[in-house]
């Protein structure tokens, strides 16, 4: 796992309901450099119910679940590892996050 799509960089869970920024980011917003929260909100708006609405996020993942299904690499992995990932319940998670953040996102940068 990496630290994308509700995991942090050490496969811990983390909320959906939260940003990870930096200064940069933090003082672009702030003094909204070139419009920059219109410009953002446009381009999230124009985004979040096709490349990025929550069923174009999950479908990437459905692939890679199967793939790894059907190769048995989680088992093997598993007992490389001494872990007992759940490839079922991974997915629930993610597709719950997916959800969630999604939603939190819409909000957050629409009241920009």
């Amino acid at each position: 796992m990496d630290a994308t799509f509700g995991r942090n960089h050490r496969g811990d869970e983390i909320s959906g309901y939260s940003l990870v920024s930096n200064n940069l980011f933090n003082r672009v917003l702030t003094l909204n450099m070139g419009d920059f929260k219109t410009k953002l909100k446009a381009k999230w708006n124009s985004l979040k119910n096709n490349e990025l609405s929550p069923a174009s996020l999950k479908g990437l993942f459905q692939d890679n679940f199967y793939l790894m299904q059907t190769s048995g690499i989680v088992i093997v992995e598993n007992t490389v590892w001494g872990k007992t990932v759940n490839l079922l319940q991974e997915k629930r998670y993610i597709e719950q996050w997916i959800d969630g953040n999604w939603t939190f996102l819409d909000t957050k940068i629409n009241s920009l």
